[in-house]
């Protein structure tokens, strides 16, 4: 158990390229971009979403939102990091 727990601890360490790609995939379905000050809100939500999939990388979850028609992932990622301290530039 323990060493699964590290596993995936280790796999929620989010590259700029990933912390882009989710920015630029939230903009450009809603309209409301989140810069670097954003990271660590972005990295903690993402991080709670991939724990609740049961996923242990993130750009299993960037697949899974950039799949989401609906877009429903999305407008609840922008819903809860609004709430988080940083506002997000609109």
């Amino acid at each position: 158990m323990e060493k699964m727990m590290e596993k995936t601890e280790a796999a929620y360490h989010l590259r700029l390229s990933e912390f882009r790609r989710f920015s630029e995939l939230v903009f450009n379905r809603t309209g409301v971009r989140f810069d670097m000050k954003r990271y660590d809100e972005v990295r903690l939500f993402i991080a709670d979403r991939m724990r609740i999939f049961r996923m242990t990388m993130y750009d299993q979850y960037l697949q899974y939102i950039e799949d989401d028609e609906r877009a429903r992932e999305v407008e609840l990622a922008v819903e809860r990091l609004q709430k988080m301290k940083v506002p997000a530039h609109a």
